[in-house]
């Protein structure tokens, strides 16, 4: 990497430090642990492998390893098919499902450059988002970066509405208190997750602000996530997750800054504010989450399932992204059973 100031360090903008786009390549990982994903992977795939050529970011070595570890859909196939003609994607398959923070500590083990960008499998991203973000780590005050979040629309309207109200008030408190989740972008630093600390997004913000630099939050930048289908699967989802960060306190786990009843009612505030969320759809969110925050708590003592090793619902999978907001590809529209998946653009 080319200096910069001594108060901001080595800049990781290539279009700013790199004469012709001829210099020391950006050295990109993309860590995807991907269970059971079919619906979406191959186009993620497809999207990272067109991007180094896409990326204003020039130029970009990527590597890119998906872990598949207990899958019994067709995402092994997929993802292998794929890795036939692509030679910076890396598979990883310990042949049983082990939970994710296992997951992820073996990718994290192997993934080593300057920036690792953290995917989940079921989100869609596009150039500018990932541009974005990593124009964002230029700045070496900034550890970890994540963009805003989005729901894609659902079959249900009123899980359409609970999505927006959630990720309103979501937007709100990472612009209060960077909250990073789904899509994180952070130095190559070395981490291990612990194993019971159940709540990877949190564990991995922690363990990088510490190790790096500060959380931020780019809310220039969208990443979209499928929602559920119904309203039954949502607080099923919503439950589980509140079970997850129950279980992570009663294991010794501080509460985090973005989870505390000032910054979410600020964020509340925040949200009527901006008039993006309406007031019964926000009204309709809390009370939810008010009586499924109760049932959590209810029945935790009644808890019969792994702690961190739940399967996540099988109607929260989007069974195939439009192709809007992909990137251009040769292949066409892909989805589960297309076979040009792997016509990747040269």
């Amino acid at each position: 990497m080319h200096a910069a100031t001594e108060s901001t360090g080595p800049a990781l903008d290539p279009v700013a430090e790199r004469d012709g786009g001829q210099g020391t390549p950006l050295r990109l990982r993309v860590i995807i642990p991907a269970y059971n994903e079919e619906g979406n992977i191959g186009h993620l795939l497809r999207f990272l492998a067109n991007y180094p050529a896409a990326s204003r970011h020039q130029p970009v070595d990527l590597q890119v390893w998906v872990d598949i570890s207990g899958s019994s859909d067709r995402t092994p196939e997929i993802v292998n098919m794929f890795a036939q003609s692509w030679a910076s994607l890396h598979v990883l398959d310990s042949g049983a499902r082990e939970g994710l923070l296992r997951a992820l500590n073996r990718m994290l083990a192997v993934a080593q450059g300057d920036l690792v960008l953290r995917l989940d499998a079921d989100v869609q991203v596009g150039n500018d988002t990932l541009d974005s973000l990593i124009a964002r780590m230029a700045d070496r005050q900034v550890g970890i970066v994540s963009p805003r979040i989005q729901p894609a629309p659902s079959p249900s309207p009123w899980v359409t509405r609970l999505s927006e109200a959630e990720y309103g008030i979501h937007h709100e408190v990472s612009l209060l208190s960077p909250k990073t989740t789904v899509v994180q972008l952070f130095r190559g630093v070395p981490l291990t997750l612990r194993a019971d600390s159940g709540v990877e997004d949190q564990e991995l913000q922690s363990q990088v602000t510490a190790a790096s630099g500060r959380a931020s939050y780019d809310p220039a930048s969208v990443a979209t996530i499928v929602p559920p289908s119904n309203v039954r699967n949502y607080l099923v989802q919503r439950l589980r997750t509140i079970q997850h960060l129950i279980l992570h306190r009663q294991r010794g786990y501080t509460r985090p800054a973005t989870d505390s009843p000032r910054v979410v009612g600020l964020a509340v505030l925040g949200s009527l504010r901006s008039g993006r969320v309406s007031v019964a759809d926000l009204f309709l969110f809390l009370t939810l989450e008010g009586a499924v925050r109760l049932m959590a708590r209810l029945g935790m003592p009644f808890r019969t399932e792994g702690a961190f090793d739940w399967t996540p619902l099988p109607d929260t999978k989007c069974p195939s992204w439009g192709t809007s907001a992909l990137s251009e590809s040769p292949s066409g529209p892909a989805g589960p059973g297309n076979e040009t998946f792997p016509r990747l653009m040269r």
